[in-house]
């Protein structure tokens, strides 16, 4: 497959297993002319290489990208709202050592860190990824 992307001025935030990581958004098309989006999060020019040229370019990009819309859109579709005061936050300890001794404990079966106090079993924690309850040792 054959794909020709083009820079925007569009930069997203991708939340992966070990945390946030910012990408530039790419359009374009494949050999065919399907339209697609790249998320570009490490792009770079051989070490040898003169990168002066390279970095003027990506970084002269300007103009308005559907890149914006279908950002837009797909956070719509998936009922994202604008980051804000997060409710994962709501029901913590008010000292922070103990809050992240509850964000920080790592889901026996899924392994993620980011769990939160139950609801459902006092001094219980469940897993903010894969809906576990355990308690903490």
């Amino acid at each position: 497959m054959k794909v020709t992307l083009e820079s925007t001025t569009k930069i997203v935030t991708l939340e992966t297993p070990t945390g946030a990581v910012p990408a530039r958004v790419w359009e374009g098309f494949t050999e065919s002319g399907i339209a697609c989006h790249a998320f570009v999060t490490r792009i770079a020019v051989h070490k040898h290489d003169d990168s002066s040229q390279f970095e003027r370019e990506l970084g002269g990009v300007v103009g308005h990208s559907v890149a914006d819309d279908f950002v837009s859109t797909i956070n719509e579709k998936l009922g994202l709202k604008p980051a804000g005061k997060r409710t994962m936050m709501k029901g913590l300890p008010s000292n922070k050592i103990e809050a992240a001794k509850i964000t920080s404990a790592r889901c026996p079966i899924c392994q993620h860190t980011g769990a939160r106090p139950s609801k459902t079993r006092p001094g219980a924690l469940y897993c903010t990824w894969c809906n576990h309850i355990w308690e903490l040792a």
